[in-house]
């Protein structure tokens, strides 16, 4: 009987054991991966994937690792164009933060703030203006500006910011229309009734 009891304490210390060794086995395996993972460079197309889709955790942690922040697709797209055009401002505030290029553009020659310009964007539009973006660039195709595109879409704080950062309204594209212009075609009255104020103070 006694040597039944004994045997049955020495099973569960056995067993105990075992599975003590498989966490510590686990640990280290754990540990090494993200040793190898450290080492291998961040993918800039990773990168811009949770850039795009506001990912910020892991936009944080690629930077961290050391990605490049301007790294660009194949249609010269970086990944703050591409979290600007959702709006996804704390993405665009870590990479301001980690030095991304403001004045970047695409292969249509538009930059980060027009991305922007074109929904309700405001915070990241305020802190692409912050971060000294080409308040009046022009893309390479229809000479468009970032006023021109918010004024189209209808985004009336967002034209406030842009006139509040000196953006020109008189700027016209290759056909020869202002933002006000782009205001009245799509029917977006409040903001036409602000830039006709504005035009009208500067002629």
């Amino acid at each position: 009987m006694v040597i039944r009891f004994v045997s049955l304490l020495v099973v569960p210390v056995l067993v105990f054991c075992g599975c003590a060794k498989r966490e510590d086995l686990a640990t280290r395996l754990a540990e090494e991966r993200r040793v190898v993972e450290a080492k291998v460079p961040p993918s800039p197309v990773e990168f811009r994937e949770a850039a795009m889709h506001g990912d910020a955790a892991t936009v944080l942690q690629m930077i961290q690792r050391g990605v490049d922040v301007n790294a660009l697709d194949e249609r010269g797209r970086s990944a703050l164009q591409l979290s600007s055009f959702d709006g996804f401002d704390e993405v665009v505030k870590l990479l301001l933060d980690a030095g991304a290029d403001t004045k970047h553009v695409d292969t249509q020659g538009r930059t980060a703030l027009m991305f922007a310009a074109t929904g309700p964007h405001l915070d990241a539009v305020k802190l692409l203006i912050d971060a000294g973006s080409p308040i009046d660039a022009v893309d390479k195709e229809e000479q468009f500006t970032a006023l021109m595109f918010a004024a189209a879409e209808g985004q009336l704080e967002v034209v406030e910011a842009l006139l509040r950062a000196d953006a020109n309204p008189n700027t016209r594209d290759v056909d020869g229309e202002s933002a006000l212009d782009f205001a009245a075609s799509n029917g977006h009255q409040s903001v036409v009734s602000l830039l006709e104020t504005v035009v009208e103070q500067k002629p």
